[in-house]
């Protein structure tokens, strides 16, 4: 039997420990060097996107703050409204005689009593001169920051051609009031919900 039992001079030793640094170094890049790089790209990447999001929801943050600001500054400067109980309309009707006071002349025509669960709502169509558009304003302002809710909308002006004429506006306006704490009467129209 022959065996593999040569010695190794000095050359082939030096050679075969090079070679075993070799391998050693070898496998270290590629089984911990290159899974740890690519674990620090991977993080590096989520950082940037974790830095993104958390900018753009730093930035919603500010302008939520910013709305809220704003809301209470537009909170401060406005009476609250509150919404009657059913049947107020003695209450609007004397609330837009006294609001249109500064109007030269008006015309209002209400156009019925809507029902949506407890939610009534009372439109009306109101048309009214005025001397000066900031009058016009201040009517506007009044009607919308009234103690009884109301929302306006379709709002048409005419301007005057020269100075001194009349300022003519006309609108579709709602008054909104509740069933709680209100007494069904005749003029209360079916529940459109039910």
């Amino acid at each position: 039997m022959n065996t593999l039992t040569r010695d190794f001079n000095v050359t082939e030793r030096i050679l075969l420990g090079v070679l075993g640094i070799l391998l050693i170094a070898v496998a270290y890049y590629y089984l911990v060097h290159l899974a740890v790089a690519d674990d620090l790209a991977a993080a590096r990447a989520e950082r940037d996107n974790l830095q993104t999001e958390l900018s753009v929801v730093q930035a919603r943050v500010s302008q939520l703050d910013r709305m809220q600001a704003e809301m209470g500054s537009m909170d401060a400067g406005l009476a609250a409204s509150r919404m009657e109980s059913y049947n107020n309309s003695k209450a609007e009707i004397a609330l837009l005689n006294d609001i249109l006071t500064a109007a030269q002349q008006y015309s209002i025509s209400f156009s019925g009593v809507s029902r949506d669960g407890d939610q009534i709502r009372r439109s009306f169509q109101l048309s009214f001169t005025t001397d000066s558009f900031d009058s016009a304003e201040k009517i506007l302002s009044r009607l919308t920051s009234s103690a009884c809710r109301c929302l306006i909308g379709d709002v048409s002006c005419s301007f005057p051609s020269q100075e001194g004429q009349a300022v003519s506006l006309s609108l579709v306006a709602t008054f909104y009031e509740t069933m709680a704490g209100g007494t069904p009467d005749a003029g209360l129209p079916e529940d459109k919900a039910s």
